[in-house]
């Protein structure tokens, strides 16, 4: 008997397809649970600068510019909203409330990893009031800054 080549192979083509199509359905479902973990990075504190030079405080003297620069000692980039300027003059006769400090200081920046950037826009000055401020004399004055 003469076996046609061309349908022997087509027929065991047809058996293997079914051998593998039906083990694509037959399979075992389980439930399972799992977990990952990651960290997060420990980011250091910006570094905030003042960089104008300020010339001594005394009533009458016009407002003087704040600026500086911040530093990023991290890998990723921080975006800087504002910053805050609070005046401390670790004197009890002549608070911070002798001065007038424009803050918060707009920024709106992203300073990139181990970068810097620049920001301004801040001021102070005396404040000038009808009363005698003697207990402002030679009191040094001290601007704390933060960031959010």
């Amino acid at each position: 008997m003469r076996i046609n080549k061309r349908a022997a192979f087509i027929a065991v083509g047809a058996v293997a397809a079914l051998a593998i199509g039906g083990t694509a359905f037959a399979f075992w479902t389980s439930p399972g649970t799992g977990s990952a973990a990651a960290e997060t990075s420990n980011t250091k504190p910006l570094i905030i600068k003042q960089t104008t030079e300020l010339k001594p405080l005394a009533p009458g003297i016009a407002a003087q510019e704040l600026a500086g620069t911040l530093e990023n000692p991290n890998d990723a980039t921080i975006h800087v909203n504002s910053l805050t300027v609070k005046v401390d003059t670790n004197s009890k006769t002549c608070g911070a409330e002798n001065f007038t400090v424009v803050s918060p200081i707009s920024v709106s920046a992203d300073v990139v990893g181990n970068g810097t950037g620049n920001w301004s826009g801040g001021s102070i000055a005396f404040n000038n009031t009808d009363k005698n401020q003697d207990a402002c004399k030679n009191v040094k004055v001290q601007l704390v800054y933060s960031s959010n």
